[in-house]
């Protein structure tokens, strides 16, 4: 049993129930800071993060109005079992909810099967307590060493993120190190209305500018008495129905709101006037809206994720995914998380790298 903390679970795209059943059972990517792995999702957790009863959840799927909270904390069962590829009659069918099909190396007659299956999961209490500390240093000191994995969701600034022309963004440090990855979750925060939405085909256009890099120190703007940057501004694709989740407004009596916004794409937009700074345009693909006070507790949680990201130097320059070429000896004792634990040490996360 693996515990996995501050990850983001997607949202299914395919068939949702099991071969021959009416019970929820499918495979998705869940992400973190080290990459992306495939796991099975049984309806009990499907349920749990939407709130949903199992008709509710089908149609929400049907209409794609299905939304998983943007970060959560997870319990993941892994086993290894033989099989002989993918549709062949002797591999577990999608029914057993221990099969993800995520395949290892070769070994005579057969492949050996990694099966993950999401066994908790609890979204992200945001509370300074659950801010990565020292039990990440032995993780980092392995991904350090392993070939870098561009799957996964990176933490950082709004001032870190820069365009790239293949991957949409990257991530570049003010310690020199530089990140990509599917998407980077930033903590933001608007005290101001968004644009009038904009129609575009079968949705809307909205842009939201100002927005401010609230997590970043040096922005001024780490309190709930922040001064909001000019520079940046987030655009999002919508529909007529959910366009209600993009309402980035500050709450009545509230000089902000505050939310977590999961970016793809950077632009930056040269100003007319050349003693202006650049505008950065962000394209978000999710976005979670944040009550005042879990916007608060959530600064210092996000400082310490990025402090996280800027430690991932792997020394290798291959792109590619992290494959183990490992024999599974089962008579070998593991090691297992008994319950999902928002903090498995009281030590801080050092500061080497910031």
């Amino acid at each position: 049993m693996m515990q996995i903390m501050i990850g983001s679970l997607e949202e299914p795209t395919g068939d949702i129930t099991a071969e021959g059943s009416d019970r929820i059972w499918f495979h998705t990517k869940m992400r973190d800071v080290s990459g992306c792995a495939e796991v099975g999702v049984p309806e009990r957790i499907a349920l749990d993060l939407t709130g949903l009863d199992r008709e509710g959840f089908k149609e929400a799927h049907a209409t794609g109005a299905v939304q998983f909270p943007l970060l959560c904390n997870f319990r993941v069962s892994r086993s290894v079992s033989a099989g002989w590829g993918r549709g062949s009659q002797n591999t577990s069918s999608q029914t057993s909810d221990s099969h993800t099909r995520a395949s290892q190396p070769d070994v005579p007659g057969a492949k050996i099967y990694v099966n993950s299956v999401v066994q908790e999961a609890d979204a992200v209490d945001w509370d300074a307590t659950v801010a990565p500390n020292a039990a990440y240093e032995s993780i980092l000191a392995i991904l350090n060493i392993l070939p870098r994995h561009d799957g996964g969701i990176l933490f950082g600034y709004l001032k870190d993120i820069a365009p790239d022309p293949h991957c949409g963004f990257k991530l570049v440090f003010d310690n020199g190190n530089t990140s990509k990855g599917a998407a980077v979750a930033v903590l933001i925060a608007v005290n101001k209305k968004s644009k009038p939405p904009e129609p575009l085909g079968q949705g809307y256009k909205i842009v939201t500018a100002n927005v401010c890099d609230v997590a970043n120190p040096s922005s001024g703007a780490a309190s709930q008495n922040a001064v909001t940057a000019t520079t940046n501004e987030i655009i999002g694709y919508c529909t007529l129905e959910d366009m209600s989740k993009f309402d980035l407004a500050p709450p009545r009596g509230q000089p902000q709101r505050y939310a977590i916004a999961l970016i793809t794409k950077c632009e930056e937009i040269p100003d007319a006037n050349a003693n202006s700074p650049h505008m950065k345009s962000f394209l978000l693909d999710k976005l979670q809206i944040l009550e005042q006070a879990e916007g608060c507790k959530a600064i210092p949680v996000f400082q310490r994720l990025r402090r996280l990201a800027m430690r991932l130097t792997s020394a290798h320059t291959d792109v590619q995914k992290h494959t183990l070429d490992i024999v599974e000896d089962k008579s070998q004792p593991t090691k297992k998380c008994k319950r999902l634990c928002s903090v498995p040490t009281d030590t801080s996360l050092g500061e080497q790298g910031v």
